[in-house]
């Protein structure tokens, strides 16, 4: 592997500004401070001087640079335009910048397959971090946050987790038995419990769920290839549910009592608030009420807020239809290259896919630098895809 110290610097820029996010950064920080300041600096640096040509480079799709063309201009002067305080504008923005990481950073990643296993270390270095601070507070090692950080929620903890999954399965599927492989499978098992411990103290019923389902899809694919092979990962998980059986009773009492409580968390109602918002007027409702908006939520008991639990009801609010459209043609790209990364490596494309889908409809993480990174990542490893077949197909 390459070594550190002949990595170009943008790059180090980045892999340093993942891990100053990871100890001490929040995906969506009330109040940001010295780490938010150091992150953005360091992001600079990444994305270099050709961030400026970012609109020419041939790599990114067109609906990606008409996805940061539009989010830079119509929601800004519709914003500025309401007269809302630069200081929420700013806000709006940033969360955007961080969906369009992918169109600034590409070009220092892609057909680099060295500096991709570094960008998915960093990544997984973030996810248990993340639930290494969640359960600080917990077990005394770690004084509570001035705020609530929700680093649960955060996509790239849920990465992790079904990657770690998949690392497992593979290294307990692995014939002949190879001692490092059992070290890297303990390894791997004692990350997927540290993250699922994480999210079970904050009861995340959606990401709990798809590293669930993601491990049964693991196991009955791996199944179907080689049923013998799948008897030993069968009795891991086996011991593992009769050696934890307490406390996985009382997370499923806990998501059970929290589901019977609150149900969606008001998620439908919100995109209702978000409707009637936006229909105010017929210009409203086609290019939204722009960056810096504020509405009374229900999903937080009527409290004004500038963000929606969904990416989709977000920009629907802030860019209005017009801006909805042109969102979904762009996260249609995304959706694709989660499907061609997942034929060639299923676990990678399942995290990446549930990374997606969540913050796109649940969860208000799409503000976050976690949900960049997870773009970032289906950029590049798409990418790979694509070398792949056209290596595959040149002549010899």
């Amino acid at each position: 592997m390459t070594r550190l110290q002949d990595m170009p610097v943008r790059f180090i820029c980045l892999m340093l500004a993942i891990l100053v996010y990871a100890i001490a950064g929040s995906p969506t920080p009330d109040f940001p401070g010295w780490p938010e300041g150091i992150m953005a600096a360091l992001l600079v640096i990444a994305a270099g001087p050709g961030a400026a040509f970012a609109l020419t480079n041939p790599g990114m799709p067109l609906v990606h640079k008409i996805f940061f063309v539009f989010g830079m201009s119509v929601p800004v002067i519709t914003g500025c335009l309401h007269g809302y305080d630069m200081s929420s504008i700013g806000r709006d923005m940033a969360a955007f910048l961080f969906l369009c990481l992918p169109l600034f950073l590409f070009p220092l990643i892609a057909g680099h397959a060295v500096r991709e296993r570094w960008l998915i270390g960093c990544i997984v270095i973030l996810g248990i971090v993340f639930s290494l601070r969640a359960l600080g507070p917990a077990y005394g090692y770690m004084a509570p946050a001035p705020e609530l950080y929700y680093l649960t929620n955060a996509p790239t903890v849920l990465f992790t987790a079904i990657l770690m999954v998949g690392i497992m399965l593979t290294a307990t599927m692995t014939r002949p038995f190879v001692p490092l492989l059992a070290l890297k499978a303990l390894l791997a098992l004692l990350v997927i419990m540290t993250v699922l411990w994480a999210m079970l103290m904050d009861v995340q019923r959606a990401t709990i769920g798809a590293v669930i389902v993601s491990a049964l899809i693991g196991l009955l694919v791996a199944f179907i290839r080689h049923p013998r092979r799948v008897i030993v990962p069968l009795l891991i998980i086996a011991a593992l549910l009769f050696i934890c059986l307490p406390v996985f009773q009382d997370a499923l009492y806990a998501m059970a009592r929290k589901t019977a409580k609150v149900g969606l968390n008001m998620r439908l109602e919100e995109v209702k608030a978000v409707i009637d918002t936006i229909s105010l007027s017929p210009l409203q409702a086609l290019v939204g009420t722009g960056w810096g908006a504020k509405m009374s939520s229900p999903a937080v008991g009527g409290v004004h807020v500038a963000y929606t639990h969904s990416l989709l009801s977000y920009m629907l609010l802030k860019t209005g239809l017009l801006g909805l459209g042109v969102t979904l043609g762009w996260l249609a790209v995304y959706g694709w290259n989660v499907v061609r990364i997942a034929r060639r490596d299923l676990m990678v494309g399942l995290g990446l896919g549930w990374g997606l889908v969540i913050p796109v409809l649940l969860y208000a993480s799409h503000k976050s630098l976690d949900f960049g990174l997870i773009l970032l990542l289906i950029a590049v490893l798409a990418d790979g895809c694509t070398r792949r077949v056209a290596s595959a197909k040149a002549p010899v």
